[in-house]
């Protein structure tokens, strides 16, 4: 879960920063 978790925390802010 450690590792899924991580990927998913760098894909929101990716995410988010697109938005941005």
């Amino acid at each position: 879960y450690g590792s899924f978790s991580g990927f998913h925390g760098v894909l929101c802010g990716f995410l988010v920063g697109v938005k941005q």
